[in-house]
């Protein structure tokens, strides 16, 4: 066979070198093309080892200037980051371990959040809830967890303590956020659940039941606006709402398991953005999982009364007493990353 048109010959030591050539030229390329790079990459035999994927896992956090320090004004900084963690989470699946750009990602990236440009700060968002799914080491874990339930609590506020005005929420940022603080919460259960923590859970668990009245609300409104509209399936507004319906089923779903006693992390739900194989981890077959399709059932309040008037999940307090929440009616939101997409009732 004529061997005149092969360009390159699959082999260990042919695929070895290639390596080599591609991390001498990497220092001087653009964004695009260090992605054609990294797919040219991972199309080599040698990256099914675990040895060949750590040897490029380590060319990508090079790339990415770990250990030089983040500018937040600097956008190409930024998007050198995602751009390099993007590339780095298609080698976990091959073994890899993403650790230093998650911890770069908590001590550096999360303290600026509000300084980012709005896209890059979902596409951070994004990449740390898809990052929490792998194998983090226990003391990342612990370093991690402070940083994103700091900035989980500035998008999930206590109740206003007057009927007013409510606070703009962004459905989308929780999702991210919660997802990942559900990840690593669930392996270090001390983070909310310690003596030392107590004030924390309940806290959180304020929080999250304020928060959760309204996306309950709002994901029953999505459900009606799209039973009586008209809407083409492809038309771009019943686009957005199927998208914030899976948001809000997934905030709903990954929510109730903190108001177990003590959270249970049982939760299995789809990444509104992913692939319908992108699910939480850790299940137990002998539970009830919560759906996070849209459902005709009509979503149960979640409650939570302080220790001083007991737990709502023991079954033994005044649920008579208590009045449950009414969505509002022709109440839309106008975006999506701000409470939702824009439409109008039908």
């Amino acid at each position: 066979m004529s061997m005149r048109h092969i360009l390159f010959i699959p082999h260990p030591e042919n695929e070895k070198q290639l390596v080599r050539h591609v991390k001498k030229v990497l220092s001087d390329v653009t964004g695009e093309e260090f992605e054609v790079f990294m797919e040219m990459l991972s199309k080599l035999q040698f990256l099914a080892t675990a040895e060949g994927a750590q040897e490029v896992m380590d060319v990508i956090v090079q790339q990415a200037e770990l250990s030089a320090e983040f500018k937040v004004e600097d956008g190409e900084s930024v998007d050198r980051f995602i751009t390099c963690f993007k590339q780095a989470l298609k080698f976990c699946k091959r073994g890899c371990e993403a650790t230093q750009f998650v911890v770069y990602l908590c001590q550096n990236i999360l303290p600026s959040f509000t300084a980012i440009s709005e896209d890059g700060r979902q596409e951070v968002l994004r990449l740390l809830a898809e990052s929490s799914m792998f194998h983090l080491p226990d003391d990342t874990i612990n370093t991690c967890l402070p940083p994103i339930f700091s900035l989980l609590l500035e998008y999930v506020p206590l109740p206003p303590p007057e009927e007013g005005e409510a606070p703009s929420f962004q459905y989308s940022t929780v999702e991210c956020l919660l997802f990942a603080f559900h990840q690593l919460a669930q392996k270090s259960p001390g983070f909310l659940t310690d003596e030392a923590n107590s004030e924390r859970l309940k806290d959180f668990k304020k929080r999250l039941q304020y928060f959760a009245r309204k996306c309950q609300a709002y994901h029953s409104s999505l459900q009606a606006a799209v039973k009586s509209s008209g809407i083409e399936v492809n038309d771009e507004q019943a686009k957005l709402r199927t998208v914030a319906i899976k948001i809000t089923a997934n905030i709903s779903s990954l929510v109730r398991d903190f108001f177990h006693n003590p959270p249970s992390y049982q939760a299995k739900v789809k990444l509104s953005w992913g692939p319908e194989k992108t699910v939480v981890q850790r299940k137990r077959p002998s539970l009830a999982t919560a759906e996070t399709t849209p459902s005709k059932r009509k979503p149960s309040p979640i409650r939570f009364e302080d220790s001083e008037t007991g737990a709502a999940s023991n079954g033994k307090n005044k649920r008579a007493d208590q009045s449950l929440y009414q969505p509002p009616r022709d109440r839309f939101s106008s975006s999506l990353g701000n409470n939702g997409p824009p439409f109008t009732g039908g």
